[in-house]
Formats: C-alpha cells, sequence, structure tokens
C-alpha cells in the first residue's frame, strides 16, 4: 500500500494557462470592421428602417436622373 500525505491531498493542481495574442495585423481590421457594424446598427436604431430610407432614396434619384433624360 501507498502512503499519502495530508499536504498532497489539499494541494492545488496547476492548470493550464493559455496566452492568446493579438498582433496588429489581425487587430485592426478586426477593430475597424467591428466599429463600423457597430455603427450602423446604433443609426438603425436611431433613424427607423435605416435600409428602407436608403432604398426610397435611391430609388427616388433613379427616377429623378429618368426624368431629366426624358424631357
Amino acid at each position: 500500500m501507498k502512503i499519502i500525505a495530508y499536504k498532497n491531498l489539499c494541494a492545488k493542481k496547476k492548470e493550464k494557462k493559455f496566452h492568446i495574442y493579438c498582433t496588429p495585423k489581425v487587430f485592426k481590421p478586426l477593430a475597424i470592421s467591428m466599429s463600423v457594424a457597430i455603427c450602423l446598427l446604433v443609426l438603425n436604431l436611431i433613424v427607423g428602417n435605416f435600409f428602407a430610407n436608403i432604398r426610397a432614396s435611391l430609388q427616388n434619384f433613379v427616377n429623378s436622373f429618368v426624368k431629366l433624360f426624358m424631357l
């Protein structure tokens, strides 16, 4: 039989730690894309139906542009 000391029973197990390094080549484009996405979401909350308004304004621009050349 093996004798186990009390120190071994209450000793904490060492956990492996993982270090994640974020290099500037990865972080900068990720930060820029996330900030653009957040800005669009906030703009969508402020202005109701943001993409519907863009589509309507583009449709209005095309209609007025076509009317110019029909004269």
